[in-house]
């Protein structure tokens, strides 16, 4: 079996380099709902028997670009949605919101949506029924997001998936994972 992820298209908006807090939590919210810049999808000579994608539309849009076949659309695939951790008029760099909001994340603070605790059963519970659902030769595409791929790449190699690492997944490029 393998299982092939892909981050969906880049995502075309633009945000100030600077953001108080109600500023930022605004950003995140319409990058939820932007459209994506469209490119060439390498997916590695592979036959996909089953694509699985979130629910948001950057992921379908992205899903239905690079694989032609029923897909999967579920709420389990989005991606872990981070708001500001306080309050704030003082502008902070875009960058240190995104650090200050996957910190949080980490450390399960109340101010983040979803909690990395529950994210990872998330994860476990969306693989558990990817796989119980495929044959052994089945080959699945996953079209998400990067923070939730992080966890779903984790959680296939403690299950024994091989396959490529990193840390932010890059818009529209495959890693591949096999058992």
């Amino acid at each position: 079996m393998k299982i092939g992820l892909v981050r969906h298209f880049k995502v075309n908006i633009e945000h100030k380099r600077y953001m108080n807090s109600t500023e930022y939590n605004e950003y995140a919210n319409r990058y939820n709902i932007s459209e994506v810049f469209e490119k060439e999808v390498d997916l590695g000579n592979v036959t996909w028997n089953k694509c699985y994608c979130s629910n948001l539309s950057r992921a379908i849009f992205t899903a239905k670009s690079i694989y032609k076949g029923d897909i999967i659309v579920t709420e389990s695939l989005r991606e872990i949605q981070t708001l500001s951790r306080f309050n704030t008029r003082l502008p902070l760099h875009y960058y240190l919101w995104d650090v200050i909001g996957r910190v949080a994340w980490i450390k399960d603070h109340p101010s983040q949506p979803e909690i990395r605790s529950l994210t990872k059963v998330r994860v476990e519970n969306i693989l558990d029924e990817i796989i119980a659902d495929a044959k052994e030769e089945d080959n699945i595409l996953i079209v998400s997001h990067a923070g939730i791929m992080y966890s779903i790449r984790k959680e296939l190699e403690r299950r024994g998936f091989k396959g490529h690492k990193f840390l932010k997944a890059e818009n529209g490029k495959l890693y591949l994972y096999e058992r």
